[in-house]
């Protein structure tokens, strides 16, 4: 029975610790996107879009790290998408680099609020051959959202 517990308190710590997973939290802000694009015949924006922007992130150890990033994003076609646009972005920090791909969907008429779900696939430094999924809702540059990196 010793053995049992020992097994299952071991297994438990492995499926816990934070080489399984790492869990974070962000505030990210924008800067003004440079907008490209044209109305479509049937009245819809058809649009791409190129920004910068920071991030302050939260650990699940608590631990904070900052960074930048730079996107860019594309409007999807009415009749054939799930999302109204998306975008691919790339992140650097002290800690290393990655990239983040996105599907995302406007929340209101004017298109200032915004919710994506999206992928992670580390390049460097800590995020070297991770990936991950992440999610966000913003409005107007300004946002948060939740994520998890996987070894």
């Amino acid at each position: 029975m010793r053995s049992i517990v020992i097994t299952l308190l071991g297994a438990t710590a492995l499926i816990a610790s934070p080489a399984a997973a790492q869990t974070f939290t962000f505030d990210a802000m924008s800067n003004a996107p440079v907008n490209v694009g044209t109305v479509g015949p049937d009245g819809v924006p058809v649009a791409g879009s190129y920004w910068t922007g920071t991030t302050q992130t939260t650990w699940a150890d608590g631990k904070k790290t900052s960074e930048t990033y730079t996107c860019i994003s594309t409007t999807q076609p009415p009749n054939n998408a799930i999302f109204h646009m998306h975008a691919i972005c790339d992140a650097e920090s002290a800690a290393g680099n990655y990239s983040s791909v996105w599907g995302c969907n406007f929340q209101d008429k004017e298109r200032t609020m915004i919710g994506c779900v999206g992928g992670l696939y580390g390049k460097t430094g800590m995020y070297a051959k991770k990936g991950g999924g992440i999610t966000y809702a913003g409005k107007m540059g300004k946002g948060s959202g939740t994520g998890q990196w996987r070894n």
